[in-house]
C-alpha cells in the first residue's frame, strides 16, 4: 500500500539526505586531503631525482674537464714525440749520408 507523505515522514527523508551529504563531504574532503598529500610526495620525490641529476651533472662536467686536461696533455706528449721522430729520422739520413760519403771516398 502506498503511505502517504506526512511532515515526519518528510523530515525523515531531509535528515537521512542530510547525512548522506555530509558523509558525502567528508568523503570528498578526505580524498582531497589525500591527492594533496600524494601531490606533495610526488613534488618532494621529483625535486629529490631534480637534485641527483645535478648532482650528477656537476659529475659529468668535473669528468669532462678532466678529460680535457688529458687531451691537452695527450697532444703534447704527440707533439712531442713527433718532433722526438723528425730529429730521428733527420739524424739517421745525416749518418746515412755521412756513411755514404765515407765509402765513396774511402771507397
Amino acid at each position: 500500500m502506498l503511505k502517504r507523505w506526512t511532515d515526519d515522514r518528510m523530515d525523515g527523508l531531509e535528515a537521512k539526505v542530510d547525512d548522506l551529504g555530509r558523509r558525502m563531504d567528508n568523503g570528498f574532503n578526505r580524498v582531497d586531503a589525500d591527492l594533496r598529500g600524494l601531490r606533495q610526495d610526488m613534488d618532494s620525490r621529483f625535486q629529490l631525482v631534480e637534485s641527483r641529476f645535478q648532482q650528477i651533472d656537476a659529475r659529468f662536467q668535473q669528468i669532462d674537464a678532466r678529460l680535457d686536461g688529458i687531451d691537452a696533455r695527450v697532444g703534447g706528449l704527440q707533439q712531442a714525440m713527433t718532433q722526438a721522430v723528425v730529429a730521428i729520422c733527420g739524424t739517421m739520413v745525416a749518418g746515412f749520408i755521412a756513411l755514404a760519403v765515407a765509402i765513396v771516398t774511402l771507397g
